[in-house]
This record gives C-alpha cells, sequence and structure tokens, in this order.
C-alpha cells in the first residue's frame, strides 16, 4: 500500500478496504507487465474472495 501513502487516508483510498461492498460477480485480470497495479493486489482481491466462500462453507456444514 506504500504506492497510495501512509495512514488512515491511504486505506480509505484502497480499493481493498472496499470489497465487502462488491454484490455482483467480478472478474479479476492483469497482465504480468502491468505497471498500474501491483500483481499482488490482484492476487489479495481473489484471495479474499476465495476465504469468504471457504469461511461460509464451513459455517453451513460445521455448524
Amino acid at each position: 500500500m506504500a504506492a497510495y501513502g501512509a495512514g488512515r487516508g491511504a486505506w480509505i483510498r484502497s480499493p481493498i478496504s472496499r470489497v465487502d461492498d462488491i454484490r455482483t460477480p467480478l472478474m479479476v485480470v492483469q497482465g504480468g507487465n502491468d505497471v498500474r497495479v501491483v500483481k499482488a493486489e490482484s492476487e489479495r482481491i481473489v484471495d479474499i474472495d476465495v476465504y469468504r466462500a471457504a469461511d461460509r462453507f464451513l459455517a453451513r456444514h460445521l455448524g
């Protein structure tokens, strides 16, 4: 997140802080040489979605 600055303002501007607001399917595509988005940031959004789905699955089947 260093590219966005530091402190709370950086978090507020970061797209990752808004992931919980996504309600429609999101296709994340990134080229290996994309200079606008750090690959780790795209992967983080995908990871959050995977963990959220796993959490729902486990809650449903394990109680």
